[in-house]
């Protein structure tokens, strides 16, 4: 700050050969032709000290409307353009996870009486049977869900909006035979609706492995106890 504000020729030395480049010639077309310009740029001022700015410019006029000058501002937006940067980078692994997950996600909202689709991932498709993504706004009877499902969902997301709770559950779905495990997180209100995540885990292979185990406890419990009358009977006829 002691040294005060930097003349333009050493606001372009801080910038790369390419950027300058831009930057004298808007100024130019500003000067010649009347025309703004606006664009963002990387100056370092001190070797190691990089900073993106945000600069603006336009032909000043007199009285007669005859450009004599120009009028800009260059303004330090270094901490907004990491945040943007952050955000972006967050919502592209959001964006992958929800993508690529193995699991049924969505979102929903509550709107005219009715809770219609706001989002389903790939996974959500392939257990719907749908073959590409449904438009926003459909209700769950315009995605193929009949009566009883309608009844299941609704109750679920109706349930979550009220306790302002994640609730979890299984579901069976007789006609194709699997078994899910169904969550439902309130997701609070977007406009004036109220929106709800849900997540659908398929655990038809897991439930069938559990099933197995157990299968075979039981068989062995049984083994052990057949063996143990065996012995004992055994014992008896000994004497005999």
């Amino acid at each position: 700050p002691a040294l005060g504000a930097p003349t333009m020729d050493q606001l372009l030395g801080w910038v790369s050969v390419s950027e300058r480049v831009v930057w004298e010639t808007s100024a130019r077309r500003a000067r010649d032709e009347g025309l703004t310009y606006e664009f963002d740029t990387t100056i370092e001022p001190h070797p190691g000290l990089r900073k993106i700015i945000h600069v603006r410019g336009r032909a000043t006029r007199d009285v007669a409307g005859k450009i004599n000058g120009l009028f800009g501002t260059v303004q330090d937006i270094t901490p907004w353009r990491e945040a943007e940067h952050a955000l972006l980078r967050s919502e592209r692994l959001l964006r992958a996870i929800y993508d690529n997950v193995p699991f049924a996600i969505g979102v929903v909202e509550f709107r005219d009486g009715l809770w219609r689709n706001v989002s389903i991932n790939p996974g959500a498709m392939k257990l719907l049977d749908l073959t590409s993504p449904p438009p926003a706004g459909l209700t769950l009877a315009e995605l193929g869900f009949n009566a009883e499902r309608q009844q299941f969902w609704h109750t679920l997301f109706d349930r979550a909006t009220t306790t302002a709770a994640p609730s979890t559950t299984e579901r069976r779905d007789p006609e194709k035979k699997r078994d899910y495990v169904v969550s439902v997180v309130p997701l609070g209100r977007s406009g004036g609706d109220d929106r709800c995540g849900f997540f659908v885990e398929d655990i038809t292979a897991r439930k069938q492995k559990d099933a197995e185990i157990s299968q075979g406890r039981r068989l062995r419990a049984i083994g052990e106890l057949v063996g143990g009358i065996a012995h004992e009977f055994n014992n008896l006829l000994t004497p005999i």
